[in-house]
């Protein structure tokens, strides 16, 4: 019998496997054994699952090479011991690390191995929070995995359904065998539009089940639950991923060591035995991108990987005492002394958010200012408080809160004939008319009863109020100057936005001057994760679970009062974090912060028309351009003026 042209085309790709004709027909001689004639991806994959020579990692890894060769130049020492550790015979495995490790890729690449292996007897189910959140992630990758091979005329097994839940399977009428996905969001067994836990739990493939469960932290602890029920399979085996959390959430409490938590430590071990298996930790500061000796390689991987500057730029971020660096950078379960707020007093001393700014001078201070009406009289503070914004002897733009002295707190008196709404109206503007502050400058919380106000702002102050809903959706803006992340992608809230903006501009050592009592309330009021997205704490809880540590902590007016401020300068003049020097200002609005000022202040409050040229001639020197001197009348687009 000749070999087929067609055959031999195949295998000249692969010179390790060889062609004999044989009395069983055309055979294919690879590691000390005649294999049937099949593509070399199958040899590897049945020298895999029968754990050939003793050897499963080997052929496991041949196999990936063979399926996805453009994978190969970026093979590296954390996938190695992912492949690695999934050949040992361990029922749970836990991988713990932070963002960006490659964690989602591997783990693609490891269900759709397992199951083309024995793709009629073996079962896949992957899980996170959502079925979007699938799709986006890990299936995500899995589907683009799988078509791959197919581009190299290699033929894999299984085909697509994106329907929800989408799936991998080979007949429709097997429900069993496939890679299939479910929804495990915490406080639901729901797997999808149509499909519940139970419907795939409960099913028993011959030979294999391999359940891969992404954002472990954020999942519902029930798949532990099934662990009983999937070991029934002759071969059984669970991979849990997360960015590390809290030790008592699924993936901590899968992660948590034979010998407790006070046998490991993030600075030596990267390994260690569990109950039910083994984890493995991916320390940033050991990523490969960093320990590669290869410096042509070190460069393709620090394209996705942590590196020493993507770590330096995480600890400017968050706060390299943060719970959010330990999660999202370090990737371990943070210290018991790492508090999950905002920020933290030594955070707070080490940017100086405290101290006075020291001004260049090359520009005029703008002043700003922002209203935290109060909506009711059970604890929250009337809040007008002042801002400064101007250069520092650094280059940066800066926002100085000028300590107590700039804070106002609006008396108003619930018998008097004026409704509140108007008292509040009629102190704040005297006190920004006194203190010099353009109406396009001041920013006003207009939630819940607010909205009222802002009806009234409108009608009874000026419409260039700038409006704030603190219970929205988050904006379409960058969060940093360094990063192109939108806040609606990292924030699950308005009101989390405006704190965590705050955060940031002091983390860029862009705020001077806070007060006490608002660093105490920056450094007491607490997030969590859902998903991945950060969710502050509910002002009703702050204050409920704060009113019992000490009577006199109520409601963060102070600190919101900052925020609105930060939600000003960003909208206003577009400055970001990190940002050095590209406030957004054009000659119109420049005029305005001036004179309207100034008319105001002489009394016209009703006139809102612009400064003239021969009011310019008139002896007076300001100049629209002194807000930054490398503007230039060319730079502003139609949409500034």
């Amino acid at each position: 019998m000749s070999i087929p042209n067609h055959v031999q085309t195949v295998f000249e790709r692969y010179p390790e496997y060889k062609l004999y004709e044989t009395d069983n027909g055309i055979e294919v001689e690879y590691a000390d054994a005649l294999w049937p004639l099949v593509h070399p991806l199958d040899i590897e994959l049945g020298a895999y699952r029968t754990n050939w020579q003793s050897n499963a990692f080997y052929h496991l890894r041949k196999a990936h090479h063979i399926a996805w060769p453009q994978l190969i130049p970026t093979w590296h020492d954390w996938t190695e011991q992912r492949f690695q550790e999934f050949c040992e015979p361990h029922k749970v495995m836990c991988w713990a690390g932070g963002a960006n490790i490659g964690k989602s890729q591997d783990a693609a690449c490891l269900a759709l191995l397992f199951w083309w292996a024995n793709c009629t007897q073996r079962t896949v189910l992957v899980g996170s929070t959502t079925i979007g959140d699938l799709d986006n992630r890990i299936f995500g990758y899995i589907k683009k995995l799988h078509d791959i091979p197919n581009q190299y005329d290699i033929p894999v097994p299984g085909q697509l359904y994106t329907s929800a839940p989408p799936k991998i399977i080979l007949d429709k009428k097997d429900t069993i065998h496939g890679i299939f996905t479910i929804a495990l969001l915490k406080g639901t067994d729901k797997a999808g539009t149509s499909t519940r836990s139970s419907n795939l739990i409960g099913r028993h493939p011959e030979e294999g089940f391999l359940a891969i469960i992404d954002e472990g932290p954020d999942v519902s602890a029930s798949f532990i639950d099934a662990f009983s029920n999937w070991d029934k399979a002759p071969l059984f085996k669970c991979v849990v991923i997360g960015n590390s959390n809290s030790m008592y959430d699924p993936h901590g409490l899968l992660s948590t060591p034979e010998n407790g938590w006070g046998s490991v430590s993030p600075d030596y071990d990267t390994k260690w035995v569990t109950r039910m298996g083994v984890c493995l930790y991916f320390d940033c500061y050991r990523s490969p991108a960093i320990t590669e000796a290869d410096p042509n390689k070190q460069k393709l991987l620090a394209k996705f990987l942590p590196t020493d500057e993507s770590i330096e730029k995480d600890k400017r971020d968050y706060g390299e005492n943060s719970h959010a660096f330990w999660r999202m950078s370090r990737g371990f379960w943070p210290p018991e002394d790492v508090a999950q707020t905002i920020l933290s007093p030594l955070t707070l001393d080490k940017h100086k958010a405290r101290t006075k700014p020291l001004w260049s001078g090359e520009t005029e201070l703008i002043k700003v200012a922002s209203l935290d009406p109060a909506f009711s009289f059970g604890g929250d503070a009337c809040v007008l408080r002042f801002a400064d914004i101007g250069k520092d002897t650094e280059g940066r733009w800066v926002i100085d809160f000028g300590g107590p002295d700039y804070i106002n707190y609006l008396k108003l008196d619930a018998r008097s004939s004026e409704p509140i709404d108007y008292q509040i109206i009629t102190q704040s503007k005297q006190l920004c008319l006194e203190a010099g502050v353009a109406w396009e400058n001041i920013a006003v919380d207009v939630n819940g009863t607010g909205m009222g106000l802002g009806s009234i702002i409108i009608q009874n102050w000026s419409r260039e109020v700038m409006h704030v809903d603190s219970v929205g959706l988050p904006s379409e803006l960058k969060v940093s100057a360094e990063k192109d992340i939108l806040a609606r992608d990292v924030y699950d809230r308005k009101v989390t936005e405006l704190w965590f903006m705050l955060q940031k501009f002091i983390l860029a050592n862009q705020i001077r001057g806070l007060d006490d009592k608002t660093c105490e309330q920056l450094c007491t009021r607490r997030y969590t994760w859902i998903g991945k997205k950060l969710s502050i704490e509910k002002k009703t809880d702050y204050k409920h679970r704060m009113g019992k540590v000490d009577s006199r902590y109520r409601s963060p007016d102070e600190a919101d009062a900052c925020c609105f401020i930060i939600e000003l300068v960003r909208h206003r003049f577009g400055l970001v974090p990190h940002a050095a020097a590209n406030i957004k200002s054009t000659v119109e609005s420049g005029w305005r912060k001036f004179f309207n000022t100034k008319k105001l202040l002489d009394g016209d409050s009703n006139n809102t028309s612009y400064a003239t040229e021969s009011e310019l001639a008139d002896g007076n020197s300001f100049s629209p351009l002194a807000w930054d001197d490398a503007f230039t009348v060319s730079q502003f687009s139609e949409q500034d003026k």
